[in-house]
Parts: structure tokens; C-alpha cells; sequence
């Protein structure tokens, strides 16, 4: 029973390595400068919550981890990924109490450390051409909500456009 115990802490830390939302909510600090610690309480938590249960339910461990990802970290799961893991979690506790170590070492091996790269936002820096006009960019994007340029706010290097401005009766600017 001592491999299956160990091959289900291994497992299920590898498992939550390698959760997106986790791994984000760390990379990024959401947790403040303690995230790192807070993983592993959390973690911790979650293997020694799963251990003591005889019985585990998948609403249960769902319910663990919205409930830790939002207090800890300050994150609302939208996209339903504490349900997959809670699956798995409990797929795992399940084939692993009994004595069945085939899913964990199956898992274990899919399962390799996973990168957020391809979450994180790139800033592409474009040259404006010298034949470009401010009436050539008409019905395109040409600000934020703040008003500016978006290349300009970016520090890409162009110039920030003059927006052009109508003063109407009523006393309201229109920005064109």
C-alpha cells in the first residue's frame, strides 16, 4: 500500500504541476510574493485531503480547489479546469486505493512539465511606412480607450497621430 500512497502523491503533484491556471496564477504572481509556497501548501493540502478520504467524490475535490485557486491566489476559474483535474485526482485515488498502479504510471508518463508560453501576450513592434496617412487608417482601430495611439502607448517608435476634433453646438467635442 506504501507504492500506491507514494504513486499517488507523485502522480498528483505532477498533475497539478502542470495545471494552466496554477502555474499562471504562480508565473504571475497572483498570489502575491509568497505564490510559490502557496502551490505547495496547496498542493500539500489537496494530497492530504484526497489521503484521508476512504471515499472521494469529484464535486469535493473541485470544490477544494475553486475555493484555494480564489483565496489563495484571488483567481475564478472559468474555464471549468478544476473539473478535469478533479477527474483525474479521483480516477487516480480510485485505481491507486486499489492497489492498481497501471493509470498512475500511465499518467505519469503523458505528463511532463507544462509551459505557459503559449498564454502569454507578445508585443509586436510595426514599423509604419512613410506613404501612410491618417486618412489611409479610416474605419481601422487607431486607439485605446484611452485615447492613444496604441503603437505610441506600446513605445513602438512611431509617432503618436493628432486626432482630429469637431466642436458641436451643444458643447460636446466629437474626436474623429
Amino acid at each position: 500500500m506504501n507504492d500506491a500512497v507514494e504513486a499517488f502523491r507523485t502522480v498528483c503533484r505532477k498533475v497539478m504541476n502542470c495545471w494552466t491556471a496554477l502555474n499562471l496564477a504562480v508565473e504571475n504572481g497572483w498570489g502575491g510574493d509568497s505564490s510559490e509556497q502557496k502551490r505547495e501548501a496547496l498542493i500539500s493540502q489537496l494530497i492530504d485531503f484526497c489521503l484521508s478520504k476512504k471515499k472521494l467524490y469529484t464535486d469535493e475535490v473541485e470544490d477544494l480547489l475553486f475555493d484555494k485557486m480564489q483565496t489563495l491566489f484571488n483567481v475564478d476559474i472559468e474555464d471549468q479546469s478544476e473539473v478535469e483535474i478533479a477527474r483525474l485526482l479521483v480516477q487516480l485515488h480510485n485505481t491507486c486505493s486499489a492497489g492498481d498502479l497501471t493509470f498512475a504510471v500511465e499518467l505519469n508518463e503523458k505528463l511532463t512539465k507544462c509551459s505557459t508560453e503559449h498564454c502569454k501576450v507578445k508585443d509586436e513592434v510595426v514599423e509604419a511606412s512613410s506613404g501612410d496617412s491618417d486618412d489611409d487608417m479610416e474605419g481601422e482601430d487607431q486607439g485605446d480607450e484611452d485615447g492613444q495611439d496604441a503603437g505610441a502607448a506600446k513605445g513602438a517608435g512611431t509617432k503618436p497621430r493628432q486626432r482630429k476634433t469637431e466642436e458641436l453646438e451643444d458643447g460636446w467635442t466629437k474626436v474623429l
